[in-house]
């Protein structure tokens, strides 16, 4: 724990020696009075609600995929040895790619599409875990991860840019759901796998991958593209 403890520390250095200067951004001091009610205003647009729960169903889906995956491996038919299971959050990477590929898709085709185009691609890669072959899970975590990466640094992007009150504001309350889903349906998603296994995983996390696709295409058609020179 210390040797994580003091890696942690020093990627935190790095990350604050590397990371560019603020741009477009003034600090200022706010009044207690003005935040909540920052809060509020964002709390009654039905976009960022729609955003809101994005980052809490789909990180639900994707934290409990990963908290369960490994179970999944280290048990028959695959059995294997806990520290070869951990290379599988080398899947991470695929973040990596596919998150500044988001940015660029939604300059030019909008926001919406790249979003859903994101939960799509982690549906796909849920499903691919069923396969009962070691290739096909791991192409499954793969996309997995490429697709939640993708929505998600479209929405974190977006609910700025159609903040009607505070942007700092809706961006917390982005966090506060995306995190709130790692918790919430990270945990409860272990009863399900407890009792039926790696199906019973599948289709707790696939309807909270799929759900967004579901929701009125004109609640976010209208801030699709607003403020994307700042974003992207």
């Amino acid at each position: 724990m210390l040797t994580v403890a003091a890696l942690a520390a020093a990627c935190v250095a790095v990350f604050l020696w590397l990371a560019p200067r603020a741009r477009e951004f003034t600090p200022r001091r706010t009044a207690l009075r003005q935040a909540l009610g920052a809060l509020t205003g964002n709390l009654r647009s039905g976009v960022l609600w729609v955003l809101y729960l994005q980052g809490f169903l789909t990180m639900g889906g994707f934290v409990a995929m990963y908290n369960y995956v490994t179970f999944h491996l280290a048990s028959e038919p695959f059995s294997l040895p806990l520290w070869l299971i951990s290379f599988i959050f080398l899947a991470y990477l695929a973040g990596t790619i596919s998150s500044p590929q988001a940015g660029r898709l939604a300059s030019a085709w909008g926001r919406r599409p790249v979003l859903l185009g994101g939960n799509v691609i982690m549906m796909v890669g849920v499903g691919l875990t069923l396969v009962p072959a070691l290739p096909a899970i791991l192409l499954g975590m793969v996309l997995l991860t490429g697709g939640f990466f993708a929505s998600h640094a479209v929405a974190a992007g977006w609910v700025g840019s159609a903040a009607v009150a505070g942007r700092s504001q809706s961006a917390s309350l982005y966090n506060l759901g995306y995190y709130a889903g790692s918790s919430v349906l990270g945990f409860a998603a272990g009863a399900s796998f407890r009792s039926r296994g790696g199906r019973a995983l599948w289709a707790w996390c696939s309807p909270w991958c799929w759900q967004p696709r579901r929701w009125p295409s004109g609640c976010c058609r209208a801030n699709d593209r607003r403020g994307m020179s700042r974003i992207v």
